[in-house]
């Protein structure tokens, strides 16, 4: 008889890459880095007061797309889309005007990405992923009004769904 995991994959998938970022990614003294994960429930596109992003970035996730295959018994697999959306305020100037030093800290969240996607390419999140996260786009969204930075981030990965 299969068994039935008592938490949803998604909810399990969250907290196990809040962990992952955060233990990889963290905002530091020494190093900026992520200082907040949360589910993206439009925090940094529908508000009145705009969110404080003051030191390292946000991340805010979704799994916007999960297509199902129908397996064996009672399962199911799923090619689930993971997307991540990068928040921050934009530190200075990256002109090649500005000092070397203003445009490297400027510059920083590029390095903040990088670091993001070295600890989530290839990860299986501890065995619950049967084909691990691999990344297919990377994107920059355009906005108005906010001057915040968003990079989005779409990863693919899949799991067995277990009835």
């Amino acid at each position: 008889k299969i068994i039935m995991a008592e938490k949803s994959v998604f909810n399990r998938l969250l907290i196990a890459l809040q962990a992952r970022v955060l233990d990889q990614v963290a905002d530091t003294p020494d190093e900026p880095g992520i200082r907040n994960i949360d589910r993206d429930l439009g925090q940094i596109d529908n508000y009145t007061t705009r969110p404080q992003m003051a030191g390292g970035a946000n991340l805010f996730i979704d799994f916007p797309n999960t297509d199902y295959t129908q397996r064996q018994l009672k399962t199911q697999l799923a090619n689930i889309d993971v997307l991540l959306r990068l928040a921050f305020d934009p530190w200075g100037s990256s002109s090649s005007l500005s000092p070397e030093d203003v445009r490297q800290k400027t510059l920083i969240y590029f390095e903040i990405e990088h670091r993001l996607v070295l600890a989530l390419q290839d990860w299986t999140a501890d065995g619950l992923l049967v084909l691990p996260m691999k990344r297919i786009a990377a994107v920059s969204e355009k906005r108005e009004g906010d001057r915040l930075s968003v990079r989005q981030l779409l990863f693919k990965c899949q799991f067995v769904d277990y009835f």
